[in-house]
């Protein structure tokens, strides 16, 4: 197993990556045109690499042997929900199904705690839809609580989110995420 942080030059393994692992999980909650759309401002390529080149997020991809797997998109000091802190928003943790329950999520995880640390951040947080408890428990073993719940609006419904956090203890100020 491979993990490494993406340079702008990988964009598009990001982006096929998160189009892929998307679908693969989240397919069936969408309208085929509606999901369309919505990878396309997810995982549009030129969007990964400005994310990358501004330092607005950063993108860890993993790899089993010479296959992408899955990958990893961490959005630096952002707003936690409900509260009165800024840290890493795990915006995006995803797998190609066959890769799923391998351990690759707990090395990919521990490898994004690491990222955030290194850059300063106080803690680490995500959303996930509150009908997955396969993710919630997964996150729960690592460390995560629920704090609260939000929703993720589409164009016709609206899907309940557990909002999730994890202290990262004490931090180190960087220039450079």
């Amino acid at each position: 197993m491979r993990i490494h942080r993406a340079s702008a030059s990988e964009a598009a393994v990001v982006s096929a990556l998160g189009r892929d692992t998307y679908r693969d999980h989240f397919a069936g909650l969408w309208q085929a045109d509606e999901l369309s759309t919505w990878l396309d401002g997810q995982f549009g390529e030129s969007l990964i690499r400005n994310d990358i080149d501004n330092g607005s997020a950063c993108y860890l991809i993993c790899a089993d042997d010479d296959n992408w797997v899955g990958y990893a998109k961490l959005a630096w000091q952002q707003g936690v929900p409900a509260r009165a802190e800024h840290g890493a928003l795990l915006q995006k943790i995803y797998f190609r199904a066959a890769a799923t329950r391998s351990g690759f999520g707990t090395a990919l995880l521990e490898a994004c705690k690491a990222q955030a640390r290194d850059a300063g951040e106080a803690c680490l947080w995500l959303d996930v839809l509150q009908s997955n408890d396969r993710a919630r428990r997964f996150y729960e073993r690592n460390g995560f609580v629920v704090i609260g719940e939000r929703a993720f609006a589409r164009a016709n419904e609206s899907l309940p989110m557990w909002v999730m956090h994890h202290p990262l203890g004490p931090t180190r100020p960087t220039a450079d995420r």
